[in-house]
C-alpha cells in the first residue's frame, strides 16, 4: 500500500496559488501544470508539450515515473 502525505508551500504570489507536494513512496510528486505556474511560465498547460516531451529522456534518466495515474 502506497503512503500519502500532503504538503502545501507557501504562496509565490498573490494571484498563484501554493504549491501542494504529495510525498508517495519516499518520492516528492507535484502537479506539472501547478509548478508550470508557480516557476510563471505563460502558459503553464502547454507545460509537458513544452518542456517536459521535448526532454522526456533526460528527465527518465532521473528514475522514477513522470507520470501518475489518479489513485
Amino acid at each position: 500500500m502506497r503512503k500519502l502525505k500532503s504538503v502545501i508551500t507557501e504562496t509565490v504570489r498573490a494571484s498563484v496559488p501554493a504549491l501542494t507536494i504529495t510525498v508517495m513512496d519516499n518520492e516528492a510528486r507535484v502537479l506539472d501544470t501547478a509548478l508550470a505556474e508557480q516557476l510563471g511560465m505563460a502558459e503553464p498547460r502547454k507545460v509537458r508539450q513544452n518542456v517536459i516531451e521535448p526532454n522526456r529522456d533526460e528527465l527518465e534518466a532521473f528514475g522514477g515515473g513522470l507520470r501518475m495515474d489518479l489513485i
